[in-house]
């Protein structure tokens, strides 16, 4: 008797098991979607090194395998994501502890796209016309076709000092052909004497035309902290330069403007003619100050000044032989 209780008994618990299995998985993995066998220990965990195991014999592509996802670095999960998609300068990040690239990587990225960006040239302002105080206005934005094709309060050239002195003689040369000559605004010494070198160059630029040039300089405003130069159009034939009564009256950096202006004008009104000489940019700028202030000397007088710059050579006390700048004064009734 006790031994058929024995066998029901075990005939209800592998009926029970059986019936268990139909309804779910024999472990937690096969659940999950995983491998259906497995060794599974207490805590629905496998023992130690199956899973390792695991991972060799599967592919490491595959989501569902053991262990997928575990360990993956930051450019991995950059590249599934689609990070830098179009730009020219994706390439995978390197990534270290901590999610940031090594050193020196973003620099090098940086070269890299200021390499092979468009360089945009910058703009040459030399000879841009701007804004006057006294009577020449300037053409905000305008080219030089439009300053040539300008009234005669616009037309007009700026000079800096670091303007090629050839280049703007050009430039001077170009607007005189179109029709009046240009003014010219400078300020500083530097910046006037680049002005007389483009005028004493653009004289030869435009003798073949017939035409000639001459200056003459005028405060801007009423301090007399500034002035322009306006060029004087001679369209038929050239000023006559070099005289052998010329009296020269030499300019240097002890000078003092309004003295050399006092003695144009003394000069001027006995009828002698007369030239002023200057060698560098402070004694050039004093120069055509002294014809600035001699103009405003002589309007009691009725007469008006003009100077035509040109270049001469000067042989010195030691035989050196140097370029000076010559002022020729022509006077005339107003």
């Amino acid at each position: 008797m006790a031994d058929k209780l024995d066998q029901t008994l075990d005939d209800l618990v592998a009926a029970r098991a059986a019936a268990e299995r139909a309804v779910r998985p024999p472990n937690a993995r096969a659940a999950a979607g995983g491998p259906s066998s497995g060794p599974v220990r207490r805590g629905g965990r496998p023992p130690k090194g199956w899973l390792k195991s695991q991972q060799g014999a599967g592919s490491p592509q595959d989501s569902s395998a053991p262990g997928a996802g575990r360990g993956r670095s930051r450019r991995g999960a950059g590249e599934a994501a689609g990070t830098g998609g179009g730009s020219p300068y994706a390439r995978p990040e390197p990534v270290r502890r901590g999610g940031r690239p090594p050193k020196g990587w973003l620099k090098a990225q940086a070269q890299a796209q200021a390499a092979t960006a468009t360089a945009v040239p910058e703009a040459d302002d030399s000879f841009s016309p701007y804004l006057n105080e006294g009577a020449h206005q300037h053409l905000q934005g305008g080219d030089l076709d439009a300053i040539a094709s300008a009234s005669a309060e616009n037309r007009v050239l700026k000079v800096s000092a670091g303007s090629n002195p050839k280049t703007v003689a050009g430039s001077i040369a170009y607007v005189t052909r179109a029709g009046e000559a240009p003014a010219l605004l400078a300020l500083g010494a530097s910046c006037i004497n680049q002005a007389v070198k483009a005028v004493a160059i653009a004289r030869g630029y435009v003798h073949e035309d017939g035409v000639d040039l001459a200056l003459q300089p005028d405060f801007r405003d009423e301090e007399r902290t500034s002035i322009s130069l306006r060029l004087v159009k001679k369209g038929n034939g050239a000023y006559i330069t070099e005289l052998p009564s010329e009296a020269e009256l030499t300019v240097s950096s002890r000078s003092e403007p309004t003295a050399v202006a006092g003695a144009v004008a003394a000069k001027v009104r006995e009828g002698e003619r007369c030239a002023i000489v200057g060698i560098g940019a402070e004694c050039v700028n004093k120069a055509v100050l002294a014809v600035t202030f001699a103009r405003h000397f002589l309007r009691d007088n009725a007469v008006d000044l003009k100077a035509v710059p040109h270049f001469v050579k000067i042989e010195r006390d030691g035989g050196e032989t140097v370029s000076a700048m010559k002022l020729t004064i022509l006077a005339e009734q107003c």
